[in-house]
Formats: C-alpha cells, sequence, structure tokens
C-alpha cells in the first residue's frame, strides 16, 4: 500500500514537472511571433515615413490661393452660414443659411 501511495506521489510529480516544462515552452513561442511581429511593424512604419517624407513637397511660402470645394452633408440643425468672401468675384453676395 506505501508502495503504491509513493508511486502516485511520484508520478504526480513528474506531471507537474511535464505541464511546467510544455508552459514554459509555449511562451517561449509565443515571445517569439511577438518579436517578429514587432519587427514587421517597425520596419514597415519605417518604410511608410520614408515613403511620406519624399512626397512632402517643400515650400518656401505659404500658398496666396486656396480653392475649397465639396458638399455639406448630415449638418442638420448646425445653423451653419455660408458665406462668399472672395476677393475676386465682383458679385457680393448676402450670407445664406441652409435649411433646418
Amino acid at each position: 500500500m506505501d508502495d503504491l501511495l509513493i508511486t502516485i506521489i511520484i508520478a504526480g510529480i513528474g506531471l507537474s514537472i511535464a505541464y511546467m516544462r510544455a508552459e514554459l515552452v509555449s511562451r517561449r513561442g509565443r515571445k517569439v511571433q511577438e518579436r517578429k511581429k514587432a519587427i514587421v511593424q517597425r520596419e514597415w512604419h519605417a518604410n511608410r515615413l520614408r515613403l511620406e517624407q519624399k512626397r512632402v513637397p517643400v515650400r518656401l511660402r505659404p500658398p496666396t490661393e486656396a480653392n475649397l470645394a465639396g458638399t455639406l452633408s448630415g449638418l442638420v440643425g448646425s445653423r451653419l452660414t455660408l458665406q462668399n468672401n472672395s476677393a475676386g468675384n465682383p458679385k457680393t453676395q448676402e450670407p445664406r443659411r441652409l435649411p433646418c
């Protein structure tokens, strides 16, 4: 009877050690995957920044004229006032209110 109890205890210790080893190996694998992912993300980010820096035009002075064109939608109830302040337009108009 004592031999059986000692055998069960030793088997339990052996299973616990095997479980801890498996957890350690699993964590190492996850850390390697996380490191690889972080390296890829850093490379992607660095490449993107390099491309953006190449595309940015160098301006020595601010633009003298700006052209804004587009549509307004989803502004119900905002009481938005549109006004034409163009210096080159001889026909000045009164501010118009959008319907609410």
